[in-house]
């Protein structure tokens, strides 16, 4: 199982995540016929074996949606996420085009991402997402507080 997204700003956002390393973007093909959409949660409840039998070679795309009650989806959409899953391997066959994103950009793209409303707060803002953002490692920015309730 392969998460993506449907949005070229929230891979742009991902592929800057590491800023001392290169980043890339991997768009890949859209190909009806090497990739069928799972319409319906009763279709992807199904045995493994139908998806992956041993002599079949497809893959299946898998948008959530907010009546399947199987994921949280406040952070699938805002990711705007898709999954991608089966037989055979991924291979560089599915990819259209790659994207490297220098890490000498990587902090100014951030920047210029933010300002279009893309960035951590907004990717992650379920619950889970607010605690990774505000524990040990990254406390919670007590100035937001503080100006609302005007000091300590």
């Amino acid at each position: 199982l392969i998460d993506f997204t449907l949005s070229p700003l929230v891979a742009l956002w991902f592929a800057c995540d590491n800023k001392n390393v290169n980043g890339k973007v991997i768009v890949l093909e859209n190909n009806r016929e090497k990739i069928k959409e799972i319409k319906s949660v009763e279709t992807l409840e199904r045995d493994l074996e139908e998806f992956f039998g041993a002599d079949q070679e497809q893959w299946y795309l898998w948008l959530p949606t907010l009546d399947n009650q199987l994921v949280d989806p406040q952070r699938m959409i805002m990711q705007q996420s898709v999954f991608l899953f089966g037989l055979p391997e991924m291979d560089g066959r599915m990819i259209d085009r790659e994207i490297t994103i220098p890490a000498k950009h990587k902090e100014a793209l951030r920047t210029e991402l933010t300002k279009m409303a893309i960035s951590e707060e907004t990717l992650f803002s379920d619950v889970l997402g607010f605690f990774e953002r505000n524990s040990h490692r990254h406390p919670y920015d007590l100035t937001l507080v503080e100006s609302y309730y005007g000091g300590n």
